[in-house]
This record gives C-alpha cells, sequence and structure tokens, in this order.
C-alpha cells in the first residue's frame, strides 16, 4: 500500500504504519539473517519453550524503530498479511521469525 506521501505502509489493527524505502532494506537484510541466525529457545508466554531469534538479532531490529513499530503493527493476521504482501511472499517465513521476536522483546521490555 502507498499513502498519500508516496511512502509504502502496512496496515496492523487499523493503524497504517508508514514503511520508507530504506526501512524496507534494513527489513529485507534482517529477514536475511533471520535465516542464518542460530537459534534461541525462551518461554512463549503459555508454559512453553519455543524457537526465537538470537538475541543480538532480536536487540538490533529492537533499536531500529521504523523496523520495530511496523512489525509490531503486524501483529495480527491481516496486518501480517499486509506486510507480507508488502516486502514478498518469498520472505513470509523470516517475517514471521522477526515478528515473533519482536512480540518476545516488547514482552521482555515490559518486565
Amino acid at each position: 500500500m502507498t499513502t498519500w506521501s508516496g511512502r509504502r505502509s502496512c496496515s496492523g489493527s487499523g493503524a497504517i504504519v508508514p514503511l520508507s524505502e530504506p526501512a524496507e532494506m534494513r527489513l529485507r537484510r534482517y529477514c536475511g539473517r533471520a535465516r542464518f541466525s542460530r537459534p534461541d529457545y525462551a518461554d512463549n508466554g503459555l508454559g512453553r519453550e519455543a524457537r526465537y531469534l538470537a538475541p543480538e538479532l532480536r536487540q538490533l531490529i529492537w533499536n531500529d524503530a521504523e523496523v520495530r513499530a511496523v512489525l509490531l503493527a503486524a501483529g495480527d493476521p491481516s496486518g501480517f498479511r499486509a506486510l507480507v504482501a508488502e516486502v514478498g511472499h518469498e520472505l513470509g517465513l523470516p517475517l514471521l521469525d522477526l515478528q515473533a521476536a519482536m512480540e518476545l522483546e516488547a514482552r521482555t521490555q515490559d518486565s
């Protein structure tokens, strides 16, 4: 989706989160790194261990405010579908890893 300013965006939870071209390039780069990230296992909030990205990559993405905002906005199914359609279906699985990692970091930051 393109906003009136010409910036690309992702909609999630009814809000439109702008995604600039540099942010999209960083997001694609993070997806590439996610494919080779060593797994880290943490409690998924439901009392089970789940596989997440390495803590170093999670922290790097968390510090990128624009990409973090887009990934957190993609927390619901329609928002995630919009993000995958925007960035590319071939990046769907790495995007899912990134999105889950940002939700984990958000829970960790709130604690």
